[in-house]
């Protein structure tokens, strides 16, 4: 059975949601990804020896279309680059490769369905979900 809520992770979540622009975490998201790394460890640690674990983060982008010329030529390249960039962080902090996998939603599956600024805010992050194989 696995640990459906952790206190430590349900209090960095929120913060998470704009961890990953369209340069990269900075110093403080990538502490905040550490920290992150560091929950699921402790988290995963208590699953039973037979579960197998996967932790998938998926990546969303806002309705919004990226600017024309720029790094990302879609949403969909976009909420890519962020779920990857956690992905590789969540490794390089001692998550085993074979235990992580990005997703990508583009602005498929928006978090916040609504036409706001704080929707779309909202939309341009990541989820972390732990899940079976």
């Amino acid at each position: 059975m696995f640990v459906a809520k952790n206190k430590q992770l349900k209090e960095l979540y929120p913060k998470l949601i704009d961890v990953s622009t369209m340069k990269g975490p900075d110093r403080e998201g990538r502490d905040l990804l550490a920290r992150i790394a560091t929950a699921l460890k402790d988290v995963t640690a208590q699953q039973a020896p037979d579960t197998d674990w996967l932790i998938r983060v998926d990546g969303h982008a806002d309705k919004q279309p990226t600017p024309a010329g720029g790094r990302y030529p879609s949403n969909w390249d976009l909420s890519a680059a962020r779920a990857v960039t956690v992905v590789r962080s969540l490794v390089s902090n001692g998550i085993p490769a074979k235990r992580v996998a990005a997703e990508t939603f583009g602005e498929s599956q928006p978090l916040d369905p609504a036409d706001t600024p704080a929707a779309y805010a909202k939309n341009r992050g990541i989820e972390i979900r732990l899940t079976e194989q």
